[in-house]
Formats: C-alpha cells, structure tokens, sequence
C-alpha cells in the first residue's frame, strides 16, 4: 500500500470550511519548499516577540507562541513545529528548540494537578496511557489567571484561544518534543495553555509552538525574527486507505424528540486495549468525515453514518480489535466533551475486529444499529 502526505479537498455537507481539509500519512513526501532564508524581514504586519529569560530554570522562551494573534493561523504538525524552532533566528540565537513537556509544564499557573509536583503523571519516556486520569484534563477552559485567560504563570504572553482545522473543534495545543514510549511514530505530548491541561496528541495534528534555548540574561522586546519560515506543502498522493478499508454503517437514533436542533454528532473508533468511557484522548479510527456539524436527523430521531476502519489523518487501515464510540452534543462547546443534556453511546461489550475477516481490508460493510443514552451527571 501506498502511503504518502493526501489533500482531500472534498466537502463535509453542513461544515462551512475555512480551508481546504488537510490530510496527513505516514511517510512524508513534501513537495520542494523554500529552503530557510536567513534574510532580515521587515514587513510591517510582521509579528514582534519578546524573549523571556527565566532566572530560576536556565531558559529563555519565545513570548509570545508563534503567530499568537493571528485567529486564522492553522497551526503546525508535529515536525514542522520542531522544524520551525530549529530553524528560529531571534534576538540574534540561533539555537532555539521545542521545549520537552516538563519545560513547558513549568510554564502552566492555576491548575495544581498539572503544574510541576502535581498529580498529572505525564513523564518523559512514558506511555499514552499516563494522562487518560482526570488529573491531566486541566481546568475550566479560558478560565485561567494569565493573559486571555490562558493558564500561563506571570510575566509571559499569548493566546490560547486559535482553532485548528479541521472542524475547529478544539483549541491549539502547544507542541512539546518528547513522544510516549509505546507509541513513539504516531503520537507526541502537548500542553494546551486554555485549560491547563497535558496529554498526547497525533503528530498529524496541529498545534501551536513556543520555542525555548538554554540561556540567562536580560528580556528582550519589539524582536522580529530574522529568517523567513515557510511551512512545506504537502504533495498529492493517489491512494486514500480509508477508501478500501472495511467499514461500519451506523444506524444511529435519539431515545427523546430533540428540542432544538444538535451542533455536532462524533463518531470514532477506539481501540480495545486502552478503551475508557467515555474516552478522554483523540480517537484511533475514523476520520474528519466522522465529525458532523449540525446533523439532521429524521422526524423518527434517526440519524446515518459511515465509520471507516482506518486512521483520522488516513495513514493506514486498522488492524486488531476497536470499539465504537458515538456522541452528540446539543450545543457549541471546546473542547467538545459532553455534559447534561447531551447523548452518547459506548460500545461497553461489543469489540470489532478489524479487518472484518481478519486477514485484510476488503471495504466490506457491516450495519451497526444503536440508540444514544441521555448523559446525566
């Protein structure tokens, strides 16, 4: 199987799209992008940072995140987030790097749980399974004591609050560089500065990045970068795994007769061996398809989709067992997890095998029929 960097540039009906969707395999082929410019740019909407200098650390941090203000800014996948600090020429360094997740954790102020000491258990070298606990969640978003509301300790800048594509159904995580042990290809760790929150997200996500270099001295201000960055384009690939992969078809219904009409109905595979409900990271099966932004459900409360057996950002099908999870929420909420008022459904005793016979994706179907649960808590 082919596996390469796809732009789909289909369109979900119902979600207004700001940007072509953007989907991300394995194996990156990159089209020819500007080599790094070492120029001066002097242009005048150009962003200015400062560099922060901690005393107490040894560390010095790019202030604010890059393109901070910029609400339409996508974000960066993991290795061009590490590319674009590599590559960072500001206050006369060139030796910035992405900071690890306890560097950046010594930044977060007004969650205990997940600032240095606190119970969150993330750790360098450890696994995925360390931040599924309710202590790496954060607190309520855009609620913290720093600027915007961001959980971000005195003295540093920035925002918190940029959407990323596809769906813009969340806020921009800030990369860090470190990669849980039992899963370092597919996944990295991050801190998301509106919550205050840790975890680990797809390398194929974006995200947004604070560079950090070793140093001490005086704060700088009013710095522009003196290189150019230019994100590589993604070149074209001609298979799309998702498209030949095994599938289920859900026939989805609500218990009640909604009163007003839902904002989004998710649906994704998870795989069995680390299943949680409901389940606390990003999913491992399913696409952006899987997103549905205000479905329309029959007058008899039913609803239809399909759920591909393969990977979010279509770098391969799945293989081993996987359980189904499917939620709607009844209004507008980042990030989107559900509350009273809202349904879901979780597949608690059925596990799908993955190919369906076993052996390989054959775009086979099977039918899948539930009914949501309302959520009480």
């Amino acid at each position: 199987m082919a596996r390469g960097l796809v732009i789909h540039r289909r369109v979900n009906p119902g979600v207004n799209w700001a940007l072509p969707t953007l989907i991300l395999l394995n194996g990156f082929t990159y089209a020819a992008a500007a080599a790094r410019d070492t120029e001066p740019v002097n242009e005048p909407d150009k962003a200015l940072y400062s560099i922060y200098c901690d005393a107490q650390t040894g560390l010095c941090w790019q202030d604010p995140q890059k393109d901070a203000y910029k609400p339409a800014d996508p974000g960066l996948v993991a290795t061009e987030a590490a590319r674009y600090c590599d590559e960072l020429v500001l206050g006369g360094y060139d030796d910035w790097r992405l900071p690890d997740s306890d560097e950046l954790r010594a930044l977060i102020a007004g969650n205990e749980a997940t600032e240095p000491g606190g119970q969150c258990m993330l750790t360098i070298g450890g696994g995925r399974n360390e931040t599924l606990f309710r202590a790496c969640e954060g607190g309520q978003p855009g609620k913290g004591p720093g600027a915007n509301g961001c959980y971000l300790r005195p003295g540093l800048t920035g925002t918190c609050n940029k959407t990323g594509p596809p769906q813009a159904t969340q806020y921009l995580e800030i990369w860090a560089s470190n990669r849980p042990a039992d899963d370092a290809d597919g996944w990295q760790a991050y801190v998301s500065f509106d919550r205050g929150a840790l975890g680990y997200n797809h390398v194929n996500s974006a995200g947004d990045v604070r560079c950090v270099r070793e140093g001490r001295g005086a704060n700088q201000t009013g710095l522009a970068p003196a290189n150019r960055f230019v994100a590589r384009a993604p070149e074209a690939a001609d298979l799309d795994p998702c498209e030949v992969s095994d599938k289920l078809a859900l026939h989805i219904r609500v218990p009640d007769k909604l009163a007003n009409p839902p904002d989004r109905l998710m649906a994704f595979l998870y795989r069995a061996d680390k299943w949680r409900f409901p389940p606390a990271g990003p999913p491992d099966g399913g696409t952006d398809y899987n997103t549905v932004m205000q479905p329309e459900f029959s007058a008899d409360g039913e609803f239809r989709t399909v759920l591909p057996g393969c990977t979010f950002y279509r770098e391969h099908t799945l293989e081993g067992e996987y359980r189904v999870y499917v939620q709607l929420l009844m209004e507008e909420r980042r990030p989107p997890m559900v509350m009273q008022g809202d349904y879901y459904w979780g597949s608690n005793t059925e596990v799908f095998e993955l190919p369906f016979d076993g052996i390989e994706h054959r775009g086979t179907q099977q039918n899948l029929e539930l009914t949501l649960w309302p959520v009480v808590r």
